[in-house]
């Protein structure tokens, strides 16, 4: 569908002067050009441009002289970007994870103003926006805690500036939008807009228009709302039941641009026109889907099966180990029950049923193999024990009994009972979430990845501190295994040599227990971690191995090599090759350990998408 080269995972969207669009491209590391017309798009910038390349270019805003920036959360740096060549240069770094980005005048200066959602950023160590002088040497200004310092931000990731250089943050957790007040003064916080009684809520992408109007991209209601920022009321413009044409999967940025408005969709990785009047969509510009929209969580089930959690195409998808053939085992049409929102992590049960995470409805379900049916676990409705909006799940190897599960919003390592649902904080450092805080140690950012081992160590991976940790399962004590961390009193802890982690997501422990294999989306890389030195070398990447090069990496597991007359994984004590999920290209990938060879198992051009009746579960 129309022309020109592949969006692969679209979020931030503005548009130039003349009104062409430009998208920041996540995996591929490009700004792309879309034409309001024709839908034709064109590389803008890409690795071929000079300056530093992009890694996760998440947001995207363009200067009324034309000079176009990006918000990279990979990099965590502001990149200028040429619009005449293409090339690039670094105007602030330093932050800990650069999601939004908005242009704008405040106290008479040209500034950019990010939101910092990584908690340890160039801001002094708080969460919330950052401003950047751009008129001047690009200096970074940290903005004033405030006035009423009882309002936090939760998980900010989307802003705004307002003609009298006030401030709008729109926040991931709980859909909140804070206004700050005279920035570089008084930095006064109010909540001028929260998500109705029992909706989540989850403002990924923000544009105002006019002097009081917000439009927000929802991203867990996948709906496209105007927020009156004097009144606080929300008017819902587009989503699957209002409006025609093809429905959100995974909704990132927005821009207005005559009388329609425009959102990257990186679950159907396209621009989404709509008219602003009647909330109808329409792809503007994209290309035809095949394989998974947007995979994360991956795991062998013991039927030899790769059971993978589909993000963005709100599913469950098994993988044949052999063929890299595709079967939808569970989604909106296969299977009843509760709808995925985002499943995120898999585990498999002690029954062989299959526990998925949903991040976007906190709650974990159960799947059945066979039939695809769904129930709820553990979430909001079932179950005693802080809400959970788990990202990495596993099951207990030292009791079956449970689950354990990271948790952004909580900061906290949790189990969970998979008979009765109830949860409970195994670990966290948290003082203000509801709880007491569990063992010690230094406190979680952004936990995500989770493995154990058979004596019962949780190993986590914190993409906020940027590290391996270790959590002891009777105490809940926590230490860190390997990484560089700087601690909120400015002081830093190294543990071990090698390259340093960037985005740790998904970990698994290797056969032995004596090392962890971490799957890097900053490095582009799967880690080797030894437990006892904290010692970390790259096992494939982009210097070691051949093959297609990782984007995104986010999982990683052992694989075993299946047994075609069984049916079933054949037990190996020592198993010489890894799978690992990218949702930068979109694939399952297998691994030779040794070498570092990559080949993609399944993903758009390997393997086949079969029937849903064909199950190989």
């Amino acid at each position: 569908m129309t022309s020109g080269p592949a969006l692969t995972n679209p979020r931030g969207i503005a548009h130039e002067t003349d009104g062409t669009l430009v998208v920041a491209d996540f995996s591929t590391g490009s700004v792309f050009r879309v034409n309001r017309e024709t839908g034709e798009r064109s590389i803008l910038s890409d690795e071929a441009n000079d300056g530093p390349k992009l890694h996760g270019p998440a947001a995207i805003t363009v200067l009324d002289d034309g000079r176009i920036y990006v918000a990279d959360t990979d990099l965590n740096e502001v990149i200028k970007i040429d619009p005449r060549t293409g090339h690039r240069v670094s105007v602030a770094s330093g932050f800990s994870a650069a999601f939004g980005l908005a242009a704008g005048n405040i106290g008479g200066r040209q500034v950019l103003v990010v939101s910092d959602t990584g908690g340890a950023g160039v801001a002094g160590g708080a969460v919330g926006p950052v401003i950047v002088d751009i008129e001047g040497a690009n200096e970074v200004v940290a903005i004033g805690s405030g006035a009423n310092e009882k309002i936090a931000y939760t998980d900010p990731r989307s802003v705004a500036i307002d003609e009298n250089g006030d401030i709008f943050i729109g926040e991931m957790a709980g859909g909140r939008v804070i206004k700050v007040t005279d920035p570089l003064g008084a930095a006064l916080r109010e909540v001028v807009s929260a998500s109705p009684a029992g909706a989540a809520g989850q403002l990924i992408g923000m544009k105002l228009i006019g002097s009081n109007t917000l439009l927000a991209v929802d991203f867990s209601a996948k709906a496209i709302v105007k927020i009156d920022v004097e009144t606080g009321q929300r008017h819902l413009l587009s989503d699957g039941a209002s409006g025609t044409g093809i429905d959100f999967l995974s909704p990132g940025g927005v821009e207005a641009a005559g009388d329609h408005i425009y959102v990257t969709d990186f679950g159907v990785k396209a621009v989404i026109e709509i008219d602003a009047t009647s909330g109808d969509r329409r792809k503007l510009s994209g290309s035809a889907v095949s394989g998974f929209f947007n995979l994360r969580g991956l795991m062998q089930l013991s039927t030899g099966a790769i059971a993978v959690a589909d993000f963005g195409g709100e599913r469950m998808v098994s993988v044949s180990g052999m063929t890299g053939d595709r079967t939808v085992v569970s989604n909106s049409v296969v299977g009843q029950g509760p709808h995925f929102g985002a499943p995120v992590s898999i585990a498999e049960l002690p029954d062989r049923s299959i526990a998925i995470s949903d991040f976007a409805h906190e709650m974990i379900y159960v799947v059945d193999g066979s039939s695809g049916n769904r129930k709820e676990l553990s979430g909001s409705t079932v179950g005693t024990g802080p809400t959970i909006g788990a990202r990495g799940l596993i099951l207990d190897p030292a009791d079956t009994s449970r689950l354990v599960a990271s948790t952004f919003g909580l900061r906290a390592i949790m189990a969970v009972d998979i008979e009765t649902g109830e949860r409970r904080v195994l670990s966290s450092a948290s003082t203000d979430l509801g709880f007491d805080p569990v063992g010690d140690g230094i406190g979680f950012r952004q936990p995500l990845g989770v493995s154990i081992a058979t004596e019962g160590t949780i190993y986590v991976s914190d993409i906020g501190l940027d590290a391996i940790l270790s959590v002891d399962p009777d105490t809940g004590n926590r230490k860190i295994i390997s990484g560089h961390v700087v601690r909120d009193d400015d002081d830093s802890i190294e543990i071990g040599e090698g390259p340093l982690f960037g985005q740790p997501f998904g970990l698994t422990l290797e056969d032995g227990a004596k090392s962890i294999l971490v799957a890097d989306a900053a490095l582009h890389a799967v880690i080797r971690v030894d437990l006892e030195t904290g010692n970390r070398e790259i096992v494939s990447g982009p210097d070691k191995g051949t093959g297609p090069k990782f984007a995104n990496p986010f999982a990683v597991r052992l694989f075993a090599s299946v047994d075609p007359e069984g049916g079933g994984a054949k037990a190996q004590d020592n198993r010489s090759e890894i799978i690992v999920s990218d949702y930068g290209i979109n694939a399952v990938v297998k691994v030779d350990l040794a070498s570092g060879d990559r080949i993609i198992l399944s993903g758009v051009e390997i393997g086949a998408d079969l029937p849903a009746a064909i199950s190989v579960i």
